[in-house]
């Protein structure tokens, strides 16, 4: 295992780093970072995705509205 700030070869039950002092962290605990920092940029990309297909509905509602209106001669 190597210290995740400076690379070190750290020993196997090592709680800091003997080179820089960091706090070692443990594989679980880094996969848990990882996969919460995951969830919040899938989450965003659905909220991105979402108010995205809101506006292209809207945009396409306002014109075929338009379109209708303009036909009809009611504006």
């Amino acid at each position: 295992m190597y210290c995740t700030k400076c690379g070190k070869p750290l020993k196997k039950d090592a709680k800091f780093c003997g080179k820089c002092g960091s706090t070692v962290k443990k594989k679980d605990e880094i996969i848990t970072k990882e996969e919460k920092r995951m969830d919040s940029i899938c989450s965003n990309t659905i909220v991105v995705c979402l108010t995205i297909a809101f506006l292209a509905i809207s945009i396409s509602l306002i014109g075929i509205i338009s379109l209708i209106t303009n036909n009809l001669g009611i504006i």
